[in-house]
């Protein structure tokens, strides 16, 4: 087995053309031809007032763009943080 270390990084978005905030992970990788990341979108339920407050679960997506191997603890920090936030 090979060890190698991955970089990731996150970050959380607004979306005001779909009323949701949006968590995405990205593969960092200095020679990558393409764009891979995951997100997960939370959509407000007051998108015209503060605070935010989330839709209920069934309502949030999670997509993956491009094909990329995620390290697991990454992935589960991402969801940590989603889960937290």
């Amino acid at each position: 087995m090979v060890a190698y270390q991955q970089a990731v990084s996150s970050e959380l978005l607004h979306r005001s053309d779909r009323n949701a905030w949006c968590y995405e992970l990205h593969e960092a990788h200095p020679n990558a031809l393409r764009t891979t990341y995951v997100e997960v979108e939370v959509p407000d339920a007051n998108p015209h007032t503060d605070p935010f407050v989330s839709r209920p679960l069934d309502q949030m997506t999670f997509t993956v763009h491009g094909t990329w191997d995620i390290p697991w603890l990454a992935f589960r920090r991402f969801v940590d943080v989603i889960t937290n936030g």
